[in-house]
């Protein structure tokens, strides 16, 4: 498994499968390096009038198969409490206060496969309306 990111909005997601390891490193890399995933970023809250973008603007959802992972936006100084899989993600794309919550069991082969699934999320919110009657 290979995750490169610019530490500013791409990532890169990729995994390599040979008997080799070095080959497989080199599938990982060349993978993930066509899968780029541009990461939107924003403020965590209506409160937060700060220019540094380092939160998302929105709350989104990945699954692959098990894991399901959901990402919350979170004001400054949340900071990333979560396990390292999803931590090394976020940083490397830039992300510094989100609360990440995981489904299930959690492997690091599904996480990764459940971040490749927010590239179609991330520009399409779900938004709820609630409608009264009166």
């Amino acid at each position: 498994m290979t995750v490169l990111g610019d530490r500013n909005r791409v990532i890169g997601l990729g995994v390599g499968e040979s008997e080799d390891t070095r080959a497989s490193i080199e599938d990982a890399n060349r993978e993930a390096k066509l899968n780029l995933i541009k990461v939107p970023k924003g403020n965590g809250s209506w409160e937060d009038t700060g220019e540094d973008n380092s939160s998302i603007p929105f709350a989104v959802e990945g699954k692959s198969g098990s894991v399901t992972v959901e990402l919350q936006p979170a004001p400054r100084g949340t900071g990333l409490a979560c396990s390292d899989e999803v931590k090394k993600i976020m940083e490397l794309a830039g992300v510094f206060f989100v609360c990440p919550v995981v489904f299930s069991i959690v492997e690091a082969v599904n996480v990764i496969f459940a971040f490749r699934s927010f590239s179609c999320n991330f520009y399409r919110p779900s938004v709820v309306f609630c409608f009264m009657e009166f």
